[in-house]
């Protein structure tokens, strides 16, 4: 990895987690653990270059399946590129128990592309 872009690498995702909408009485049951559906390790390269970071919250349709069939984001980051890496990652990762209820079928998440904070030089 490029030395400038690995000092850019964000150490740390303050949210990232699988929001049930309770208020519809439930939501999917995730296969798995829902943290590890977008990680660090999915921040776009051009992002990274350019220190963009921000705060993505999507929903998803859930198919029979399980699987997650669509997705839109209803909170941007204000950078398309964060927004459709976190859409396009969870459509490929994101799975659920099949949905019995149609409460089941809309998921709502929410990941934080961040950066960590500059280095402190020792002086």
């Amino acid at each position: 990895m490029d030395p400038q872009l690995a000092r850019a690498v964000p150490h740390i995702v303050r949210e990232r987690r699988l929001l049930l909408l309770k208020k519809h009485g439930g939501g999917p049951i995730p296969r798995g653990n829902s943290a590890y559906w977008v990680t660090n390790d999915d921040y776009p390269t051009q992002a990274l270059r350019e220190c963009v970071e921000g705060l993505v919250r999507i929903q998803a349709s859930v198919g029979d399946s399980g699987k997650a069939a669509s997705c839109r984001v209803t909170e941007s980051t204000g950078k398309a590129l964060l927004d459709k890496t976190t859409c396009g990652v969870f459509l490929r990762r994101a799975r659920f128990r099949p949905p019995v209820a149609p409460q089941e079928r809309t998921a709502t998440y929410e990941h934080s592309w961040v950066f960590p904070p500059p280095e402190q030089d020792g002086s």
